[in-house]
């Protein structure tokens, strides 16, 4: 089989003298450790005469060898190097979304607004980036994965890997927490508000109604220059379980949420507020500004929105529309095969008898509410893989951004499927920039040749250049993102027709090992659409982006102060002793 392959590598161009590659272990081949019988098989089959000559190396060695004898004859590449198995990080919506929600949680506690961090503060920063590397790094399992989802061997090895999503998470709210309560619980009285993010922040301020001790507050008066503002309550709901004479359960909206939220515009970066509640009410002062044009379909779901000096609505008809693929094939080591070792003809023709595309339908007419500052529509839809889905977008009228929610219930299964949300971008939106690791780079183009193209995975945000101004698009959710449809399995090489029309990863438990295959309940997905005049660099759009997904801190400091034994020990940052 070795002479073959060697044989195979030379009728396809290979003509270096030597062949350099990697081995670990003959059982399991990957995650092992060394195999102390090779030195002794490969000294055996030197001294027999055996050809090809048999060499072990280190890595080091190995690679030092290369540039040593052909280094000046290889090919120089640059670019970006997108992953083929990047993928599996959609198999776990609710993981990804709580990791990437630590890392907004880092970048709050890293912002100069609470002044220099004390050495505990550091330390406890320095694991939770450390677990957080550990989750993004390593993968769900092993090959029993998609074997035996639900073994107790599989189901321990996803709590191992989910622990560093939520650990993180949890210890950098607290340590937040600790920072804000040590900031103000010493502070005049008021309700302090920060913006810990690197970009001005216009939009909602939401706090928790259960901190109103039952005091009927209607409005907040900031406390620098005397202005009061309403709180809004209207509208607000939680979710109740309910279940019908044949024991099948859902969930409807009842009213009477835990939330209240107020307005703010144009909140400076890396600052706070101080503001005061108030049982007051108060008017609104309507801003003259010019609303942004909307459109509607015949259901009521809105289909563009153009405000004031743009030629092109920020996106048009399909905003959230959802679309999963269809695998009939459970066989997923064979779709592999396909993928891999299939001509280009072969692999299209195979993925297309396999595959089948199925959108979701609106399950009822579209509702509209109007606030002062924005609309709100929201629609219900159906589709056979979920329940109780919906899909909400809010336009804001003072600045040109909307806001789009999709939810969920995923009923269980291990079926081979991806589920997309599609965003598209009016046609002239050509050439989608974005970045991996905080490197600009421009899709399709600026990569290294047989680097993946049928998804990309991006830090948070891709923008649009068009001739009247940029269009991003960005999320605290899902980071995997793909352009003109799904491709999966196409392994393009050029960019696709329909560029303009994003597709976001919000599910996928296609890959074959390593990776969760059931990842059933209830799923929540947050996006934005931002549309800005002028060049922007990349500081400036990531500091945008992140400025809608980094929380806001919020402390209420009551008159009396805090006992100072409760607050040095209760609310100075330090490092937790516990957690891995």
């Amino acid at each position: 089989m070795c002479v073959k392959r060697l044989k195979d590598l030379r009728e396809k161009g290979y003509d270096y003298p030597f062949l350099t590659l990697t081995f670990t272990n003959e059982w399991r081949c990957d995650n092992d450790g060394p195999m102390p019988q090779l030195l002794a098989f490969i000294k055996k089959w030197n001294e027999m005469g055996f050809k090809p000559m048999l060499r072990m190396k280190t890595a080091g060695e190995a690679m030092r060898n290369i540039e040593k004898e052909i280094g000046n004859q290889l090919r120089t590449f640059e670019g970006e190097w997108q992953d083929w198995w990047a993928f599996g990080g959609a198999a776990m919506p609710r993981e990804m979304e709580v990791a990437r929600r630590a890392v907004y949680h880092t970048k709050a506690i890293s912002s100069p607004v609470w002044g220099e961090l004390n050495s505990g503060a550091k330390d406890e920063l320095k694991e939770i980036n450390r677990l957080l590397c550990r989750y993004f790094e390593h993968t769900y399992g092993s090959n029993e994965t998609s074997e035996a989802p639900y073994s107790l061997y599989t189901q321990g090895q996803l709590n191992e890997k989910n622990g560093f999503a939520y650990r993180p998470w949890e210890r950098g709210k607290y340590l937040l927490a600790q920072l804000a309560r040590n900031k103000f619980a010493q502070a005049d009285a008021g309700l302090y508000v920060v913006n810990a993010a690197n970009a001005s922040y216009t939009g909602w301020v939401k706090l928790d109604v259960t901190g109103f001790r039952e005091v009927d507050y209607k409005s907040v008066r900031n406390l620098e220059n005397g202005k009061s503002y309403p709180l809004f309550k209207e509208g607000d709901y939680v979710w109740r379980w309910v279940v019908d004479e044949n024991l099948n359960t859902s969930r409807e909206a009842i009213p009477g949420g835990t939330e209240a939220w107020f307005w703010v515009s144009d909140m400076p970066a890396n600052s706070f507020t101080r503001f005061a509640l108030d049982t007051s009410e108060v008017e609104i002062i309507d801003k003259k500004i010019d609303l942004p044009e909307l459109s509607f379909d015949k259901n009521g779901w809105v289909t563009s929105a153009r405000w004031k000096g743009m030629d092109e609505p920020l996106f048009t008809e399909g905003l959230a529309d959802f679309m999963v693929v269809h695998f009939n094939d459970m066989d997923r080591w064979s779709q592999g095969d396909i993928y891999m070792h299939m001509d280009e003809a072969q692999r299209i023709e195979k993925f297309n008898e396999i595959t089948r595309m199925e959108w979701a339908k609106p399950k009822s007419k579209a509702k509209v509410r109007e606030t002062p500052y924005s609309w709100i529509v929201s629609q219900d839809m159906e589709h056979p893989r979920v329940k109780n889905m919906n899909r909400q977008v809010e336009i804001f009228k003072e600045v040109p951004r909307a806001k789009v929610n999709i939810f969920f219930d995923r009923i269980s299964s291990i079926a081979p499927e991806v589920f997309y949300a599609k965003f598209p971008f009016p046609q002239d939106c050509r050439q989608p920039v974005a970045t991996n690791g905080g490197i600009p780079y421009e899709l399709y183009k600026e990569q290294i040749p047989n680097s993946c193209k049928d998804f990309f995975v991006i830090d948070s945000w891709v923008k649009y250049e068009a001739e009247d101004g940029a269009r991003i698009w960005s999320s605290g959710d899902v980071p995997i993102v793909s352009f003109g449809g799904h491709h999966m399995g196409m392994r393009l090489q050029d960019a696709p027709k329909k560029e303009n029309e994003l597709y976001g990863m919000l599910y996928n438990n296609l890959w074959v090992v390593n990776f969760c295959v059931d990842s059933p309940g209830e799923m929540n997905f947050e996006f934005d659409l931002t549309y800005r005049e002028g060049k922007q660099s990349v500081e400036q759009l990531t500091d945008m982006a992140d400025s809608y997904y980094i929380p806001m801190s919020i402390v209420n400091t009551p008159e009396a102060l805090e006992d100072p034994v409760v607050h040095k020990y209760l609310n100075t940052p330090q490092r937790l002793t516990s957690g891995y």
